[in-house]
């Protein structure tokens, strides 16, 4: 179907929707013929329903909305048939809804030192004092030591509360601070009371004793250690290790410090005391070069004699057909050789 057509000939374009000057599809018409070329060449299958399109379609969270052509977005639209879009929230959304006060009845009253007595243990090994100065009570962690009898508190967790600021932490391993925090409900503290029982202890450099180590350690190692409980930690130990029964870092680098500084002073006595020390040794490494080289001299006399015993066994025939490819000059010069080599030097000496 070639050639210009009519109105007539495309009555699917009455449907097309049209704007709001267009009041019908004719007009619609003449604005799309003055447009298009003189001679077109159209189908009619290029307005069939199936081929026109009529509206827009949008995916919005899955559910699909559709927008008529030609509608403008100033109308107000279909709520019911358009899905809404979830809003993402933000930090800033996050911390203004923590911010806002609740108006729930679930709200937390503020913790007291009754509340903090009634506090279950993790187990039998922690204790509960309270504390004498402030307003508060205190979970300690103990261990005896059992040749001079010393009682040590290893961990602690001290709970003050205050009318102010609320209930504070404050968690000591070997008497240092290594956590501290507000706690407002009882599901804190019992998580604050589980960490620190699950806390690991730094078991020190070496085991001390006091007129050793006056002995050993110099005026920079002194200043290093820190003696405690009969074991001798860094001062810049954190008390914390991250595997049970291993010291923590800096402790174990005061560990290797110590045991250098011991070894070099072992040597040094030894020297002192046995002067010939360095003479003896000396002499087994002169007497351990020896061994090597009679080693070695004994390979290569075995090695000289293997290549002797094969340049004897030279047949005369053999060495007469190597021979041949030299000049009779040269013959007899090797044989000449060959002859001085058999016989006795006037000092009874074989030429090699």
């Amino acid at each position: 179907m070639h050639g210009e057509k009519t109105w007539e000939s495309f009555p699917y374009l009455k449907q097309l929707p049209t704007s709001k000057e267009d009041n019908n599809g004719k007009e619609a018409y003449t604005g799309w013929k003055s447009r298009s070329p003189k001679t077109p060449r159209l189908a009619s299958f290029h307005f069939e329903p199936r081929y026109v399109i009529r509206e827009y379609v949008h995916v919005v969270n899955g559910a699909k909305a559709r927008i008529l052509r030609g509608s403008s977005h100033k109308h107000k639209r279909n709520e019911s048939a358009w899905p809404r879009k979830k809003q993402r929230l933000t930090n800033t959304d996050e911390q203004d809804v923590a911010d806002e006060p609740s108006t729930n009845n679930d709200t937390h009253a503020p913790l007291t030192v009754a509340d903090l007595k009634q506090f279950k243990l993790p187990n039998n090994y922690w204790t509960l004092h309270e504390l004498c100065e402030d307003e508060g009570v205190c979970f300690t962690s103990c261990s005896l030591t059992s040749i001079t009898g010393e009682v040590h508190v290893e961990k602690a967790v001290f709970f003050t509360v205050d009318s102010a600021s609320g209930a504070n932490s404050r968690t000591f391993v070997l008497d240092k601070l290594v956590a501290h925090a507000a706690v407002s409900t009882i599901n804190g503290t019992t998580k604050l009371q589980e960490e620190a029982h699950e806390m690991h202890i730094c078991k020190g450099a070496v085991a001390s004793n006091d007129d050793y180590l006056q002995s050993i350690l110099t005026e920079h190692l002194q200043r290093q250690a820190n003696k405690k409980s009969r074991i001798v930690y860094s001062t810049r130990c954190h008390a914390r290790s991250i595997k049970e029964a291993m010291p923590y870092v800096i402790s174990k680098c005061l560990r290797k410090a110590l045991h250098n500084r011991q070894s070099r002073l072992k040597r040094r006595q030894k020297t002192l005391t046995r002067p010939c020390l360095m003479v003896s040794r000396k002499l087994k490494i002169y007497k351990l070069k020896d061994k090597r080289l009679d080693a070695k001299l004994s390979v290569l006399s075995q090695t000289l004699k293997k290549a002797k015993k094969e340049s004897a066994e030279i047949v005369e025939e053999v060495l007469a057909e190597k021979m041949k490819s030299l000049s009779p000059k040269q013959q007899l010069a090797v044989r000449h050789c060959f002859q001085a080599s058999k016989r006795k030097s006037s000092r009874e000496m074989l030429y090699d």
